[in-house]
């Protein structure tokens, strides 16, 4: 069954996502006054406004317990630049 959009939305329906977990999307996005982060099917990128960043990986035992990036400088500038494009900056 087919869930017409309002023409009065405008974006992308979750509904494939919602339906079916393993469905194909996009990174997730966030953003708020003191940060933004990204987070894709292995990593996350946190990017403070003051300048401190944070990468981790959710491939690793480690998870969101140690902090790549400062041993990862080219997937962090991968992940900042699709947070940007995102994020319209």
């Amino acid at each position: 069954m087919e869930i017409a959009k309002p023409k009065s939305l405008d974006g992308t329906s979750l509904l494939p996502q919602v339906s079916d977990a393993a469905a194909a999307g996009r990174n997730a996005v966030s953003y708020n006054s003191k940060a933004s982060t990204i987070r894709t099917t292995t990593h996350r990128l946190i990017f403070h406004k003051g300048g401190t960043v944070e990468l981790y990986d959710h491939t690793t035992p480690e998870g969101e317990t140690k902090n790549l990036a400062a041993s990862g400088p080219e997937l962090v500038s991968e992940l900042k630049a699709q947070l940007a494009k995102r994020l319209g900056k």
